[in-house]
């Protein structure tokens, strides 16, 4: 298996949807997916700290972890929505995927993950190399978060994903 890198989230995305399409095909239901409209949207640096903004509902949201006042007061993308976060490092590789499936998930599950901000940065951040987050809602089927993370870590190698990593090498 091999790392996932920022650049092909979109394929993975388009891969994952042609497999649900696949097997509902061979259980004898048809179903047919149009040309996707899913692009991430990053914008390089973008800080929001106005959830009102209305870059924040159509960003698939980029947070950076940087030091500073300004960080303390910023949201972390569709915060309020299930979905999958992606921790990435500076080279645009993915630390870790993680997922959650219930309104309010995504940021709690990132927060649990980066700790408190300090004046110093985020002393607590679980996964040193990690400069930041991406996130994907799933608002209308929470339940594709637990699909589109097992279907990634089915076939991708995530360095802090370890327990799935030995269940893995073990399978």
């Amino acid at each position: 298996m091999t790392s996932l890198t920022e650049d092909k989230i979109e394929q993975a995305f388009s891969d994952f949807c042609n497999t649900i399409t696949q097997e509902f095909s061979e259980k004898g239901t048809d179903v047919t997916i149009g040309p996707s409209g899913f692009h991430l949207i990053l914008e390089e640096d973008l800080l929001l700290t106005d959830k009102d903004d209305p870059r924040f509902s159509r960003s698939d949201g980029r947070y950076r972890f940087r030091k500073g006042d300004a960080w303390r007061e910023a949201y972390i993308p569709h915060a309020d929505s299930p979905g999958v976060y992606f921790f990435f490092d500076e080279g645009r590789t993915a630390l870790y995927v993680g997922k959650s499936e219930v309104p309010g998930g995504i940021g709690s599950r990132v927060w649990k993950h980066v700790g408190k901000l300090t004046g110093g940065g985020f002393p607590d951040l679980e996964f040193p190399e990690a400069a930041y987050v991406i996130t994907i809602p799933f608002d209308k089927a929470p339940w594709l978060a637990a699909a589109f993370e097992t279907y990634l870590l089915m076939r991708y190698t995530f360095k802090y994903n370890e327990q799935h990593n030995k269940e893995m090498d073990t399978a």
